[in-house]
């Protein structure tokens, strides 16, 4: 047992201190890429659902403009202020957009579901 657990802090450098802390940093990525994946296929679900296979392209380059727009704009944000702030306003206007869309998204309009499939490809 000793020798697998100097092993493991052998590949990970996780101090007595800092176990706590990493613990939930790993918990809050995994719950991350699980709302990743999980609002990704229900985008292209509902999207698919509605339109057609050639409206694609269309999708993705409205995709690659607002990807790239919202990089440049969380960049110049991002180096303006703390990490911490960063990723904390980016986590509740995620929420609060994710909400915001709910009710829009029940109805299946068509522009909601464009603004929904490059929300779910730009916010995670």
């Amino acid at each position: 047992m000793e020798r697998l657990t100097r092993a493991w802090r052998t590949l990970f450098d996780v101090r007595p201190g800092e176990i706590r802390r990493t613990v939930f940093m790993a918990l809050y990525l995994l719950f991350v890429m699980f709302a990743y994946y999980i609002l990704k296929a229900a985008s292209e679900s509902l999207f698919l659902n509605k339109f057609d296979i050639d409206k694609l392209p269309n999708l993705y380059i409205l995709m690659a403009v607002f990807g790239g727009a919202l990089a440049f704009a969380y960049s110049k944000a991002a180096a303006r202020t703390s990490l911490h702030a960063a990723v904390t306003w980016t986590l509740f206007l995620s929420i609060l957009c994710l909400i915001a869309i709910w009710s829009p998204l029940r109805r299946h309009d068509p522009a909601t579901l464009y603004v929904f499939a490059v929300w779910c490809a730009c916010s995670v």
